[in-house]
């Protein structure tokens, strides 16, 4: 079994934070989702696997010290082309051939993924440096972050290919443990004031100091799940992602919660995004014709 280490790539460097490769469509990040599968395989490893998930390995050129002891290194990794090219491939030192844990791991990816193979390379930085103090180590491209098939099919096996990953490094999964439930997420309409520890925004950009300590409007939210957050708020006047362990609700729970029209919205949509239905929202609103909502309408969702 031994002791093993998850490096996730990119992130909190000396002068600043890399997110690494970016999809801007899907608004997502590869420092964001490596430390996002990172954080599920934790779910599974127990005390067997330690994680890197707090600075950007490369650039402190910290390997040689944090790696020593481990049997085995892993760093995650989100390739990036051209929005076309897909699959997934593991990068290891030249001077080796793949081991049972390379094979164990592409194993994994390449039921899901189109099998892109091992690439022995002599240019990666932390795979020389390994090799140089005799550390097993590998570099897990997991999947094209710029395409968007690759990223769907990420979403859907991303659970089962962190407790694959951790059997694969560790010969066993644990049961995940039981955490108490979470409270219910803050809503659209709400208020929250950016906490003073924050650091970055949920799409990996530093926080301005000026933006903490104010005031702000939720005026969208999404499922997420990174760092310590199930929920980021799109906040009115920055226009920027907020991860929830980040803000500190000042007003909830109004009597009455509205909504402002986005374009492309329709009544449908939204009825599904506030878990109602469209005829219930017609009611209210007393609108006769679902189709003829307009930009900038003001939808009461209580």
């Amino acid at each position: 079994m031994g002791k093993h280490l998850v490096i996730c790539g990119h992130g909190q460097g000396r002068s600043g934070y890399d997110p690494g490769a970016v999809n801007r469509q899907l608004d997502i990040t590869e420092a964001g989702k490596v430390r996002e599968f990172a954080n599920l395989m934790k779910q599974y490893s127990g005390s067997n696997i330690d994680y890197v998930t707090d600075q950007n390995v490369y650039d402190y050129q910290s390997l040689a010290s944090i790696g020593k002891g481990y049997d085995s290194i892993t760093e995650l990794h989100f390739n990036a082309f051209n929005g076309q090219a897909r699959g997934t491939e593991i990068l290891i030192y030249s001077g080796y051939n793949p081991d049972s844990l390379d094979q164990k791991l592409l194993g994994v990816l390449s039921k899901r993924f189109t099998n892109r193979g091992f690439k022995k390379v002599n240019w990666l930085y932390n795979a020389n440096v390994a090799a140089s103090r005799g550390y097993n180590y590998r570099l897990v491209e997991i999947a094209f972050i710029d395409n968007n098939s690759d990223m769907a099919i990420y979403e859907q096996h991303k659970v089962a290919m962190a407790q694959e990953f951790v059997h694969a490094i560790t010969g066993q999964t644990q049961a995940p443990a039981v955490t108490p439930s979470r409270p219910s997420h803050l809503n659209v309409g709400d208020s929250v004031v950016v906490q003073a520890h924050a650091t970055h925004y949920q799409t990996g950009q530093a926080i301005s100091k000026w933006v903490k300590g104010k005031t702000y409007q939720i005026l969208q939210v999404k499922s997420v799940n990174q760092s310590n957050s199930r929920y980021a708020y799109l906040l009115g006047g920055i226009k920027s992602w907020v991860l929830e362990q980040d803000v500190k609700a000042t007003t909830k729970g109004h009597s009455e919660r509205t909504y402002t029209v986005q374009k492309g919205d329709t009544l449908y949509g939204i009825a599904k995004k506030f878990n109602t239905s469209a005829s219930n929202l017609s009611s209210k609103n007393k609108i006769t014709n679902p189709s003829l909502i307009r930009i900038g309408q003001v939808i009461r969702l209580d």
